[in-house]
């Protein structure tokens, strides 16, 4: 099936959690630090910024915490902090990392109740919240699909997958048929061929937690960000709101940082397809898979970036709306009140940007249509 297959576009490095993200980060995550700080008065010696990165999932985290003095062994607690978070994540909804909740459902012949954490339950409840506001744009199902166009372990299909099996998949899949037992403490599918996947949201949710349990220690200013779904909380050492450019996709040259957001107590989340895709006789497919065609999505909308109060929120619903496309993406995410704004491809082989009037509470600089040199 598989035959000198084309080379994939990924912004990251390739795994099932991710997808491309378009948060930029200044040329890399380090370099975030470039646009949320700076160089500071020594008047101020008592406040500072400690940086926690690393990886997980097999995508980037960088965490930058305000805090007073702080010893070694303060910095020592505050990364085992973040990485038990992330870690608590990862043995319950990664559905790579044998033996997790997810694995051990994905694995359960159907009917067969799983005991879940109540972690997980709430993260199957917010998906399946999202699946019916999306009216199944959103599918944590989808696996199936993504696997059979190529996506799942990265093999670009030298010839697109039969109609017949596309169908059968399609058909076969379905949010419905996850059931949550009332108590929220087990699930069971409905299908044998249901894989759940929890890659659009669990980021997003590992993000609140994180931050979360930072608030808890008692660092209230800071911000997670994981593969660039983010969560910033308080001010920043400048006591200033956090900011983060979002990514104008230009293909070609440099890519250029100009729709800056301000954000203080608010998350925000992307999701796109301009740099995590394959082509199959000159045909453009994107990994994002519509569960109602069955297909890779086919429309003009280059990316979606949501501001909300939940990561895990933002990250399902961003997904959703790119399901969707600019047009009717955009009407949901108005009918919500949503704060999004989507980049569209256009017309001249550039992007434009359409963003809901709730979007404009938290910009700080407009970005202009840039087009291909």
């Amino acid at each position: 099936m598989f035959s000198n297959p084309p080379a994939f576009h990924t912004a990251r490095p390739s795994f099932a959690w991710n997808r491309f993200v378009g948060i930029v980060l200044l040329g890399g995550v380090a370099a975030l630090a470039l646009l949320y700080s700076g160089r500071f008065p020594s008047s101020v010696p008592k406040r500072g910024m400690h940086e926690v990165a690393g990886v997980v999932f097999s995508t980037l985290y960088d965490i930058k915490v305000i805090v007073g003095p702080i010893d070694d062994a303060q910095k020592a607690n505050l990364r085992k902090l973040v990485e038990e978070a992330l870690e608590f994540v990862d043995v319950r909804m990664s559905c790579h990392k044998e033996g997790s909740e997810l694995d051990r459902l994905n694995r359960a012949p159907k009917g067969t109740w799983v005991p879940v954490s109540p972690e997980t339950a709430r993260v199957l409840t917010l998906s399946r919240k999202t699946s019916e506001w999306s009216r199944g744009a959103f599918d944590v199902t989808v696996g199936p699909l993504v696997r059979l166009w190529g996506f799942h372990d990265k093999m670009a299909l030298s010839v697109e997958p039969p109609q017949a099996e596309v169908d059968r998949l399609r058909s076969a899949i379905g949010y419905k048929k996850i059931e949550l037992n009332p108590e929220g403490k087990a699930v069971r599918k409905w299908a044998e061929e249901i894989q759940v996947d929890l890659s659009a949201i669990a980021k997003g949710f590992a993000v609140d937690l994180v931050s979360r349990r930072l608030a808890e220690a008692g660092y209230g200013e800071h911000m997670v960000e994981v593969g660039g779904e983010i969560q910033a909380r308080g001010r920043n050492l400048r006591k200033e709101p956090w900011r983060i450019a979002v990514q104008n996709p230009a293909k070609d040259g440099p890519m250029k940082e100009d729709y800056v957001l301000s954000l203080e107590n608010i998350a925000v989340a992307t999701s796109g397809d301009y740099q995590n895709y394959y082509e199959l006789d000159g045909k453009r497919l994107s990994h994002t898979i519509n569960p109602r065609t069955g297909r890779p999505i086919d429309h003009a909308l280059a990316s979606i970036t949501v501001v909300h109060e939940s990561c895990a929120d933002a990250d399902a619903m961003a997904t959703a709306l790119n399901v969707l496309g600019p047009e009717d993406g955009y009407d949901l995410a108005l009918r919500s009140n949503l704060a999004a704004l989507f980049l569209i491809h256009d017309a001249q082989g550039g992007f434009s940007a359409r963003a809901t009037p709730m979007l404009e509470r938290y910009r700080t600089a407009s970005l202009t249509s840039t087009k291909k040199p």
